[in-house]
């Protein structure tokens, strides 16, 4: 892989090592093996979800088609970065939760109320892509990042 320096002396470039290594597009679906491969990036502890690890990836192969990027601990350790974030639910081996993570730097540019604002929003925005994607999730306050209890929704939970 090629890398670049832009005119502010940032790296171009590191970005798109899952591209051309780390995942490899001609073999398996593409987008599994792209989940795959951030699954413990988008927890910013580092943590993948070992005991839902299968949930988490299809919770980032639905994100990540809707257009939404995972968070990515790789990058962030370089310079602020948002996206999606997906954690173990503590006590709840089979539970994962998916959060925005804003650009830290955006929280002292705004003020606190816009902020918490725009945090409830993407939350509810993760809500409603996870259901439209017919995941289990469960049942919380629109602000709060859903929390996913299994690929698909049990026809007696409907």
């Amino acid at each position: 892989m090629e890398t670049t320096k832009t005119s502010q002396g940032k790296l171009v470039g590191a970005v798109s090592t899952w591209r051309e290594g780390a995942v490899d597009t001609e073999h398996g679906d593409w987008w599994h093996r792209r989940a795959e491969y951030f699954v413990a990036l988008a927890n910013p502890d580092g943590q993948p979800p070992h005991g839902a690890r299968g949930l988490a990836v299809e919770v980032l192969v639905a994100l990540m088609r809707a257009g939404l990027l995972p968070f990515n601990l790789e990058a962030a350790a370089d310079e602020n970065t948002s996206g999606v974030t997906l954690e173990q639910v503590p006590g709840r081996n089979t539970a994962v939760r998916a959060a925005w993570q804003q650009d830290p730097a955006a929280e002292g540019r705004m003020p606190a109320e816009r902020w918490q604002e725009q945090q409830a929003a993407m939350h509810q925005a993760l809500r409603t892509i996870l259901r439209v994607q017919e995941f289990w999730i469960e049942d919380g306050p629109l602000g709060e990042a859903p929390i996913v209890l299994g690929a698909t929704r049990p026809s007696s939970a409907c």
